[in-house]
């Protein structure tokens, strides 16, 4: 419970209070709505550590994926808001299905971010933030002996998609 308070006491500082709050219950416009899906990835962090969408490589790069397509998508105007938001959000979803990276916050922030009400600064302030909270889990989760998060990291797929592999690491260690 300490890593949760202490993990969303952290992002909460990660706030772009410029767009203005209109037409929002009162409850829901305390919490930025950009830091919704966050209350998710608490859960998947602290409560399902070991869980394959709660890992970094999911976290991060499911995130990425899903903001990008999602603000890109949110760009076209004459797109009916109902249809940017449905398709940013299957295709988001898809992506992340067919890489492996599927991360069930990143599918909220697609339906947050389709609605055209987010500039690009909240998507960096988004990922920044997600940075920050796997950095937190990984510190707060290892305090505990019973607790391993992350169990992986995951990223070996994407350095083989990059045409990296371990080798190329080994063997600079070896010239240095």
């Amino acid at each position: 419970m300490f890593g949760v308070a202490a993990s969303t006491y952290e992002l909460s500082k990660y706030d772009d209070t410029s767009t203005p709050q209109t037409n929002c219950i009162a409850l829901l416009c305390a919490t930025p709505a950009h830091h919704r899906p966050f209350g998710a990835l608490m859960t998947l962090q602290y409560g399902l550590t070991a869980a394959p969408a709660s890992q970094p490589r999911n976290a991060l790069v499911g995130q990425f994926l899903s903001l990008v397509i999602s603000q890109s998508i949110a760009q076209l105007d004459s797109v009916e808001p109902w249809l940017r938001q449905s398709l940013a959000t299957a295709l988001a979803v898809g992506v992340m299905v067919k890489l492996g990276i599927t991360h069930p916050p990143a599918g909220a922030a697609a339906l947050l971010f389709s609605t055209g009400r987010f500039t690009w600064n909240q998507v960096w302030i988004m990922l920044m933030a997600n940075a920050v909270a796997v950095v937190l889990a990984t510190l707060l989760n290892n305090f505990n002996d019973k607790r391993q998060y992350p169990t992986f990291w995951g990223f070996r797929p994407i350095r083989e998609l990059l045409g990296m592999s371990d080798d190329d690491d080994s063997k600079k260690k070896k010239v240095a």
